[in-house]
């Protein structure tokens, strides 16, 4: 995996995650069925981190175990993305 892979990944998961949020927000607006929170933070953990974050601050998602888990993941994914970079190079 070069690092245009891991970075072409970690976009198309954070789009996901970003538009789970999104969902999520506006089926709350509606008294519909939510997704639940678990969930929401294994998105971010998944390569999601950037969505989230995007989400939290767009969308005006202010749950604190959300945005605490958003941090923790963006650094985890930075440092894979350091470590990709280390061994595999451009």
């Amino acid at each position: 995996m070069n690092l245009l892979t891991y970075l072409f990944i970690v976009a198309l998961f954070s789009a996901f995650t970003f538009f789970s949020f999104h969902l999520d927000k506006t089926r709350t607006s509606k008294n519909q069925w939510k997704i639940p929170t678990r969930s929401l933070i294994l998105m971010t953990f998944l390569f999601g981190s950037i969505g989230g974050l995007l989400a939290t601050y767009i969308l005006g998602y202010k749950e604190k175990k959300i945005v605490i888990s958003n941090y923790l993941a963006l650094l985890l994914h930075l440092g894979l993305g350091i470590i990709v970079y280390i061994v595999f190079g451009v």
